[in-house]
């Protein structure tokens, strides 16, 4: 799933609002914290309570990519906000330029002023790790949240997350896919973890559609019932077909198409 860029023209002067709103309703770093983590959409902490029944301080997670630009590639910095306001452990993030890892938690605060204001290498040389080496690290969760096919057949067998939740679209290629599903590490795809942005995208479309327009509140309250209850459907589908969640997730794509096409009877 992309993650769509605010067009401004369809909001009205009363919908305007500050960078931070607008990434948090349409970057999406929330679906991982509703669906795994509360979601990404994670949003993602949803997925991963549903895995885990808790997240806390002693969770670990890593972030490749930590993205400046707030309107473009947002998910991963933004899970990783959400995430530790509840107070998870960000041990690792990474950008274009290079990774940083403390094994102790990474002082967010300091990360985003680097990032806007420097580099994520000024957070001392001590921490630079090889951002490569980033995905292979031992965390409970890994998201990566920019490069298509970071996770590859190459370095599959030394990933070491339990859950991998892919904010970024396409970061686990297939061939990966198979290697990680026997090693037992639970995928969270993108069809599912970064949807909020569409999601959140169609919410808008309807507020258009009656001009009538919801709270930042109401628009999180009804994303958090869409991600938690796509979760559900899908980890039902893969129990019910023995298979994993991306597979899952496009069976019951593939179902609402066919009703679809029925009821139309264009089948």
């Amino acid at each position: 799933m992309c993650l769509p860029i605010l067009r401004k023209s369809r909001l009205l002067p009363a919908q305007k609002a500050s960078k931070e709103t607008l990434l948090l309703h349409f970057a999406r770093g929330r679906p991982l914290r509703h669906a795994f983590f509360s979601s990404l959409s994670v949003n993602s902490t949803s997925f991963i309570c549903e895995f885990n029944n808790s997240i806390h301080s002693s969770t670990r997670f890593a972030f490749p990519s930590f993205r400046r630009n707030l309107l473009s590639s947002t998910a991963g910095r933004i899970a990783a906000k959400l995430l530790a306001e509840l107070g998870c452990k960000i041990v690792a993030v990474s950008d274009s330029k290079g990774a940083i890892y403390n094994e102790s938690g990474l002082d967010l605060a300091k990360v985003e002023y680097l990032k806007d204001h420097q580099s994520l290498l000024d957070y001392g040389e001590s921490y630079h790790l090889p951002p490569a080496k980033l995905l292979e690290l031992d965390v409970d969760i890994l998201i990566p949240a920019a490069l298509e096919n970071a996770i590859t057949s190459e370095n599959a067998d030394r990933i070491q997350a339990k859950i991998i939740a892919e904010a970024a679209n396409g970061p686990v290629s297939p061939e990966a896919d198979r290697i990680l599903a026997e090693k037992g590490v639970i995928v969270i795809p993108d069809i599912l973890a970064n949807a909020g942005g569409v999601t959140v995208s169609y919410f808008e479309w309807v507020q258009n559609l009656m001009n009538y327009y919801w709270s930042e509140e109401e628009v999180n309250k009804k994303l958090a019932d869409v991600m938690v209850q796509s979760f559900h459907a899908v980890n039902e589908t893969a129990k019910e077909f023995h298979t994993d969640l991306r597979n899952a997730a496009y069976i019951i794509s593939l179902k609402r198409i066919t009703e679809a096409m029925k009821a139309r009877g264009w089948v």
